[in-house]
């Protein structure tokens, strides 16, 4: 429902005077009505209310519990919400030197110096975090429960960041777990390459890899790790992962239209 000032100024026939209309969408920005284009439009469009379906694997990530999944959606709320209401600049939203956290989240991201529940702005110091493709909710919500999706996670970007979403898979094509009837072995990028050998899989995931395994540094519940650890049962040395993040260069950012 309009307020008085924007009756008064419909009354006027001022609204539809550009200097007009921009200042009272600045003033509707600044309100704490406009909490609800966080709470509705910026959930749905990033994928964030799916965050309360992910169980991810306790057993192999037995940090996680609900107050770090609380934890991770009130980040990127704050996060969206702080851009909109301060109008920054939009690219902020891809890389940005600051994020919000409260000690639980802080000590799941390896940040010093972050003490109390309250959430608070927080400089960053490396580029392991900046911008919304490296919160921690949105790489849990894009992950298995028991280990990263490069599919899943190089599929968000491109759907809803780079807004040109991916053809859906031909049908037939085998699970990651095999192909061509032979079962799969490796790293998961290993198992990825042999995946991609099937001319029915290379197409889609010629768009969706190098997206997704840009994030790889990332477990599957956003947690920062240098080294991917073979399947279970497997004896051979971890698998070094390469350093690729931000899926978005930070020095291309600025390009990005």
């Amino acid at each position: 429902m309009p307020d008085d000032t924007l009756f008064k100024l419909a009354e006027q026939n001022k609204l539809h005077v550009p200097a007009v209309l921009e200042a009272q969408c600045v003033r509707m920005l600044k309100d704490p009505k406009s909490r609800a284009l966080v709470d509705n439009f910026v959930a749905q469009w990033l994928n964030l209310r799916n965050l309360t379906a992910i169980q991810p694997d306790t057993g192999r990530f037995p940090t996680f519990n609900e107050e770090l999944r609380d934890a991770m959606r009130k980040e990127t709320e704050l996060f969206v919400q702080g851009v909109i209401q301060e109008d920054r600049n939009i690219l902020e939203l891809l890389d940005s030197k600051y994020t919000y956290l409260n000690d639980r989240l802080a000590q799941h991201y390896g940040i010093q110096g972050v003490e109390g529940h309250e959430f608070r702005r927080v400089s960053l110091t490396d580029s392991r975090r900046g911008g919304l493709i490296t919160h921690a909710s949105i790489l849990t919500l894009t992950s298995n429960p028991t280990r990263t999706s490069p599919v899943k996670r190089g599929k968000w970007v491109l759907e809803q960041i780079l807004g040109v979403p991916p053809p859906p898979p031909p049908p037939n094509v085998p699970e990651l777990k095999e192909a061509n009837g032979k079962e799969l072995t490796g790293t998961l990028k290993e198992r990825m390459e042999q995946h991609r050998k099937d001319p029915g899989c290379a197409s889609c995931h010629a768009r969706l890899d190098p997206m997704g395994f840009g994030l790889e540094n990332y477990n599957a519940v956003g947690g920062w790790r240098d080294v991917e650890h073979p399947s279970a049962g497997r004896q051979d040395l971890p698998h070094r992962l390469h350093r690729d993040c931000p899926v978005i260069p930070r020095h291309r950012v600025q390009h990005v239209p």
